[in-house]
């Protein structure tokens, strides 16, 4: 058996301690949010930022959600290893040393009581899912003193997220004569020096560190005019965060070095005293080529969970035949599909922030089409938009294209499996073709077509064996989740020559563009977080 991941640097002091207590009766908790996904022969888990896999035994996740419930209760490794089978306790044993050593189990420790509780339950979840003593947290929360100093409105503001974060003791000296926009906020009784400061302006925003003088921060934003509320919610919200942070004994988003800069569009956070400045249409990549940490697109979970999570996680809908499914409680807009786990599990976060995305603009499609887009850079951003576009067009216009079919003896071995599907479970004499377009650069076309029902689904990727197993995989999918499909006709019979290109995003655009179809990318920067993580989110308009 395997297993590969990276140890958080916050875990060390209790993983030794749990290494000193691994061998005594001391009964253990599974961590709230730890995400599981069957995969081949094995688990994949992963919890905020650990991602790891265990393999080497199909049974393996059988056994995980056997182990559960007692794991999340709170049991000791003496009880488990009495109420399992003698042959399956070493993999069980294997199980608890991984989640031992990436810091997922935590002693229990005696909840608070329902008195002290209150209405803030999912508080003590969040801290039981980052804190190596979440009741002690709670309680310092709840015992300390806060003390907001500045405008009225905004104080006020902040005042109601702190008391959301379960704090207790709130005093809000509201001073209008305090520099517009600035808010100081004290914790203890005794300090006198500000612990955050905060400044707000119409388009910008910062939570700095203590020492941060207010008028470096006039100098180097800008803070003129009122903010929209949705600003002033965000950056109120952000306030409260960093205080239960540091009271919370949690790793913080401001340090001595580090403030948090947030504009009207989206949050990012910058070394001091570097800032960023508001964003314009033409330059909207910047943000995300700035050189400092970006999460990218194995961190879309981190803009699903959490107190400021942009919409739930997608939960596992569980193993299904032919293929994993998560997220298809919610319907099947939002579901996401694969061969495995880890594949479905990924579109289906992807497919849920597209669904985040409001209607295009009014006027932006005009005599077009606009087509919601997400991706991880400005290249990939274009090859999705171009994608998009060529699948649209196969449906509304496949005269436009040229088709050969592709023997089953020629489909590639690693997909034949979803064309017996199709016919195996779904009773489908599917048909694959390729596909033939003036606009392919660098880009293999492929679709399934059903007899009776026309265009099941179409991919286009880099090489040709991708593009039919992209086909087949939707073409499952649809059938498997009842999603709809555009029923066209095939295209006619021609040939199939895609142009070579070593930058097919690029090319297959450009090629678009001289074809007639003008596609363009408007951007979208309505959702918190998203480009700092390094997730674009937009719309691509093409003509005709």
């Amino acid at each position: 058996m395997s297993a590969a991941a990276q140890l958080r640097p916050s875990a060390a002091g209790t993983v030794a301690a749990l290494a000193r207590t691994a061998e005594t009766d001391v009964p253990l908790r599974l961590r709230p949010g730890v995400g599981h996904v069957p995969i081949r022969g094995g688990i994949r888990f992963q919890h905020w930022d650990t991602t790891f896999r265990i393999q080497g035994h199909p049974a393996l996740h059988a056994l995980f959600t056997g182990l559960l419930p007692q794991l999340q209760a709170g049991v000791t490794a003496q009880a488990l290893q009495a109420a399992l089978p003698a042959g399956a306790w070493p993999a069980a044993r294997l199980l608890l040393n991984e989640l031992r050593a990436r810091d997922l189990l935590l002693p229990v420790e005696e909840d608070p009581s329902a008195e002290e509780l209150g209405h803030h339950a999912g508080i003590l979840t969040f801290l039981a899912s980052l804190s190596d003593r979440p009741t002690a947290a709670f309680r310092a929360v709840r015992a300390a003193r806060v003390t907001l100093r500045g405008p009225a409105a905004l104080t006020a503001a902040v005042a109601a997220h702190l008391r959301d974060l379960a704090f207790a003791d709130v005093e809000v000296e509201a001073h209008e004569a305090v520099q517009e926009g600035f808010v100081t906020l004290h914790l203890g009784a005794d300090s006198g020096a500000p612990t955050l400061l905060a400044a707000l302006g119409a388009e910008q925003g910062m939570i700095a560190p203590l020492h941060t003088p207010a008028d470096v921060l006039a100098e180097r934003l800008t803070l003129s005019g009122a903010p929209a509320e949705p600003l002033k919610q965000l950056l109120a919200g952000l306030l409260a965060l960093e205080a239960f942070r540091q009271v919370a004994g949690l790793k913080g988003g401001v340090s001595a070095e580090r403030a948090l800069v947030v504009d009207a569009a989206t949050l990012h956070s910058a070394p001091m005293p570097a800032f960023l400045q508001p964003a314009t249409l033409e330059g909207w990549w910047t943000l995300a080529r700035a050189e400092l940490p970006l999460a990218g697109p194995d961190d879309l979970r981190a803009l699903l969970t959490g107190p400021f999570a942009l919409t739930g996680a997608p939960s596992a809908a569980g193993e299904q035949l032919p293929l994993f499914t998560y997220g298809a409680a919610d319907g099947p807009t939002q579901a996401g599909w694969g061969s495995d786990g880890e594949e479905a599990l990924h579109r289906a976060q992807e497919r849920r922030l597209l669904a985040l995305l409001p209607a295009a603009p009014e006027g932006l499609a005009e005599a077009g089409a606009a087509f919601p887009v997400l991706g991880y850079s400005e290249t990939d951003l274009l090859g999705r938009g171009g994608r998009a576009v060529l699948t649209a067009d196969l449906a509304r216009r496949p005269e436009s294209f040229t088709a050969q079919p592709v023997p089953p003896a020629e489909v590639p071995l690693a997909h034949l499996w979803l064309l017996k599907t199709l016919g195996m479970v779904y009773g489908v004499a599917a048909e694959v073709v390729r596909l033939g377009h003036p606009a392919l650069r660098g880009l293999h076309g492929a679709a399934v077509y059903d007899p009776a029902r026309g265009l099941l689904a179409a991919a286009f990727a880099p090489d040709p064996d991708g593009a039919v197993g992209g086909a087949l995989l939707d073409a499952v999918a649809a059938l498997q989740l009842g999603l709809p499909v555009p029923g066209t006709p095939a295209p006619p019979a021609g040939e199939v020559r895609p142009v070579p290109s070593d930058q097919p995003e690029q090319d297959t655009w450009a090629a678009l563009t001289d074809l007639g179809r003008a596609p363009r990318l408007q951007p979208y920067l309505g959702l918190p977080g998203t480009v700092q993580r390094g997730v674009l989110l937009g719309w691509v308009v093409a003509r005709g």
